[in-house]
């Protein structure tokens, strides 16, 4: 999947949106990507990847069990 997303509203989701997850991300457009160098939104890009891989950690758990991720 193809997500165009801010860095807040990103995070938001991650944290307070029940069921989502980053588990078919292959590309993520982020906007207002320049706020990225200002200090608020400086550990947005380590959050988005530890979201991504516990994404695919959950997506290869679910395969070795036999569902479909």
């Amino acid at each position: 999947d193809v997500l165009v997303a801010t860095p807040g509203r990103l995070i938001d989701h991650l944290e307070t949106t029940p069921g989502f997850t980053l588990q078919h991300l292959r590309f993520l457009i982020v906007d207002e990507a320049d706020r990225l160098l200002s200090q608020s939104y400086h550990s947005f890009i380590p959050r988005i990847v530890n979201a991504a891989e516990e994404a695919s950690r959950e997506a290869w758990r679910d395969i070795d069990n036999g569902r479909s991720p």
